[in-house]
C-alpha cells in the first residue's frame, strides 16, 4: 500500500531505523505484527526498546488516514 508510514517516519533514534530498515522491515506496519521478544531477538536490542518501537509503529498505523 503505497499509503502506509515507513521506519523512517517512526519517532525513534536513527540507529534503531536503520537496524529495522537492515533486518527487512519496510513499514510501520510490518513491525507490528511481531512481538518485543521478536524484534528484541531480530535486531539485538533489550526487550524494553523493542517494546517502544512497536508501540511508535503501533501509533502510526493508527493515526487517522488524511483525506484528499
Amino acid at each position: 500500500m503505497a499509503d502506509e508510514a515507513g521506519v523512517q517516519q517512526l519517532g525513534i533514534a536513527v540507529g534503531l531505523k536503520e537496524l529495522l530498515t537492515h533486518s527487512g522491515f519496510t513499514t510501520a506496519r510490518s513491525i507490528t505484527k511481531y512481538s518485543p521478544a521478536e524484534i528484541s531477538k531480530l535486531l539485538g536490542i533489550e526487550v524494553h526498546v523493542a517494546k517502544i518501537i512497536i508501540d511508535e509503529a503501533q501509533k502510526l498505523v493508527d493515526r487517522p488516514k488524511k483525506e484528499e
